[in-house]
């Protein structure tokens, strides 16, 4: 029989089955991705049934089992994010990014759930812009994971003076001779030297800082979104969601 394996994670996804069990996907600091059976969390005698709800930071005791699936034996509560559930654009985006997380999963596991509990702190505060903190998040993930969109020259010739297009099937900014009669649209300097600062500086509490205005943000937001569509995934539920209350 395996023995028992501790380790602590982050809850990315929920499934209920049974009458009063769960199917949990976790990031955690060991295993990376892996889904755990949590028998009995839903009864309101459950122990564990505080811990095991999404967006949760744990401490976990587990028993491996067959097909890859673990079994909780013990978890400890470390960090709900309790606050962010009366906040329902923060609550939004804490979601939307753990569901994304979950479907790029990059090969630095440590990397990934530093970056989310970093960003899931943030987003608790109430100073600052929720959808901001899913631009920084967004960059950073998509950089971690191999999909690092090109802002410092012209994918095409490589020219560094702009104005610039941003082609995200291309996978970033094309200059202006390169970028003619494709239907682009050209996209402001402000932002693409804000895409470079956010992909190239280091994850740190000054990174989360960073300040833009308002046009700048939604330019921004808009390409990062078309870039997840094509090369992540174009039925993201969640952050059509997100999009929805944000429009409200």
């Amino acid at each position: 029989m395996a023995q028992p394996v501790k380790t602590k994670g982050l809850i990315i996804k929920q499934i209920n089955y049974s009458d009063y069990d769960k199917m949990l996907t976790i990031i955690s600091e060991d295993f990376g991705r892996i889904s755990v059976s949590a028998k009995g969390v839903r009864s309101m005698k459950s122990k564990s049934r505080a811990a095991c709800e999404l967006l949760c930071f744990d401490e976990f005791v587990l028993s491996p089992g067959k097909n890859d699936v673990y079994t909780i034996i013990s978890c400890e509560l470390i960090e709900s994010f309790y606050s962010l559930r009366s906040d329902c654009i923060r609550l939004a985006v804490g979601v939307y990014m753990a569901d994304i997380a979950g479907q790029l999963s990059p090969e630095d596991i440590k990397g990934l759930l530093r970056l989310l509990l970093n960003t899931l702190f943030m987003l608790q505060d109430e100073s600052k812009e929720p959808m901001l903190l899913k631009c920084i998040y967004d960059l950073k993930l998509l950089s971690e994971a191999g999909f690092t969109p090109e802002t410092d020259g012209c994918i095409n010739c490589g020219a560094e003076t702009g104005p610039f297009y941003f082609n995200a099937l291309s996978g970033g900014v094309i200059c202006k001779k390169c970028g003619e009669n494709t239907g682009l649209h050209l996209i402001s300097e402000k932002t693409r030297k804000f895409i470079s600062y956010i992909i190239s500086a280091p994850l740190s509490k000054g990174l989360f800082e960073v300040s833009v205005d308002k046009n700048t943000l939604d330019e921004t937001l808009e390409i990062v979104d078309n870039f997840i569509n094509i090369h992540v995934s174009d039925n993201i539920k969640t952050l059509e969601y997100l999009k929805k209350i944000v429009n409200l």
